[in-house]
């Protein structure tokens, strides 16, 4: 009888470090982020504080749960019995899982999207999830329990796209700087970067790393309306163009547009000097300058750069050809205008923005026990909905987002 309660007492503390070890890990999960005790074990954990005489402190160590939490099975128990205390309430709210893969799936195929533009994306196929939603979603963990309401503000607020005026801020009320467009065509951004080729700027050593053109870098030029942040046109040069040459592409973006803006608003470059002036007045253009060394004058076109950037040119290997680069950005201007949503147009491509109509897909609604209130004809339920992503133009990095439903 000694030697078993000897090996009974080692036993027992094999299974308390055991227990040790695994509650140290669940420890460092936040409460609310912890599995959910299952329901036949909550009425088992009770049972046990009652039959050891543990208080709702110990017993919440114990398990690894708030006093509050023991709390209230307590009082479910006492005034509903244990049917209540078993049944574990589903969130009237809360997504399927195939909607959460659907998200994650979209983001590893297209990591450059955020979330509030994958959220916007899947609005215009009809599934209407928040940006908070999908931030939750993605970093979620497969297999983890699921999120609280899918409808709700995020804890931070997000950033916007762009500036709201495009412009800079007036430095006394009496003469104000900026402009606001109206509508299509009113006002125009224009400006240049430089895009790295095949060869690279990323060469470290002289002279090629200070070598700002052709073979290592493209200088691009753009115009985009800032009321459609639509880009009216894209033009690449092999160097650093002149001013003759962007007067040049400023006229063949007019008769692409089919008229010119009533202001056009450029940095101080040395293209934009006395006879950009002159050319502007010709034309009965406005010209405006932004401030030296900021970007808020002329953001509008500043945020198309990053996205040119990272949504064309950063996924493939930018080709040496000038005409295979004009014609990759002659198609992702064509996929901007018609198929990316933007977050200053309210989650409308600038294309639906210029022709004032809202996107026409019904409403998907996957969560069965959501009530749908209203005219229940541009809202349906479905049981499950199917992804799919095509290629625009043959193009796999400029994708056009389709929601199929069964």
């Amino acid at each position: 009888m000694l030697s078993e309660v000897e090996r009974l007492r080692q036993r027992v503390q094999q299974l308390e470090t055991e227990l040790a070890i695994k509650d140290r890990r669940m420890a460092k999960l936040a409460p609310a982020r912890r599995p959910h005790y299952s329901a036949p074990d909550r009425l088992q954990i009770l049972l046990l504080q009652a039959a050891t005489g543990w208080s709702l402190e110990e017993t919440a160590r114990r398990f690894l749960v708030t006093a509050h939490t023991l709390a209230s099975w307590r009082h479910k128990l006492d005034d509903l019995g244990e049917a209540a205390l078993v049944r574990l309430a589903q969130p009237v709210n809360r997504f399927p899982d195939q909607v959460r893969q659907l998200v994650r799936d979209l983001k590893q195929l297209y990591p450059s999207m955020g979330r509030q533009r994958i959220a916007d994306t899947l609005a215009r196929t009809g599934l209407v999830l928040a940006a908070s939603t999908v931030r939750r979603m993605v970093l979620e963990t497969p297999g983890e329990p699921g999120e609280g309401p899918a409808t709700g503000p995020e804890s931070t607020p997000s950033q916007p796209d762009v500036d709201t005026d495009g412009s800079t801020a007036a430095p006394t009320p009496a003469k104000p700087k900026s402009v606001t467009a109206r509508y299509t065509h009113h006002v125009w951004h224009c400006d240049l970067t430089l895009v790295p080729t095949a060869a690279g700027l990323w060469v470290p050593w002289f002279p090629f790393a200070a070598w700002l053109g052709w073979p290592f870098a493209y200088w691009v030029v753009g115009v985009v309306d800032q009321f459609s942040r639509a880009p009216i046109k894209l033009k690449a040069f092999k160097k650093h163009p002149s001013g003759r040459e962007v007067r040049r592409f400023l006229r063949s973006s007019i008769r692409v547009a089919g008229r010119g803006p009533r202001h056009l608003i450029t940095d101080q470059g040395v293209q934009f000097r006395a006879e950009y002036r002159a050319w502007c007045q010709r034309l009965d253009i406005k010209p405006r300058w932004g401030a030296v060394g900021s970007h808020r004058s002329i953001a509008v076109v500043e945020r198309l750069w990053r996205s040119l950037k990272a949504e064309c040119c950063k996924p493939i290997l930018v080709p040496l050809k000038l005409s295979a680069f004009q014609a990759e950005l002659d198609i992702y201007a064509t996929w901007f205008r018609h198929h990316r949503p933007h977050r200053a147009l309210g989650g409308r491509t600038p294309e639906e923005c210029t022709a004032e109509r809202p996107p026409s897909v019904p409403r998907l609604e996957p969560r069965p026990k959501v009530p749908i209130r209203g005219d229940p004809d541009p809202v349906r339920h479905v049981y499950s909905v199917e992804l799919r992503v095509s290629a625009f133009a043959g193009k796999k990095h400029l994708p056009i987002v389709e929601l199929q439903a069964a």
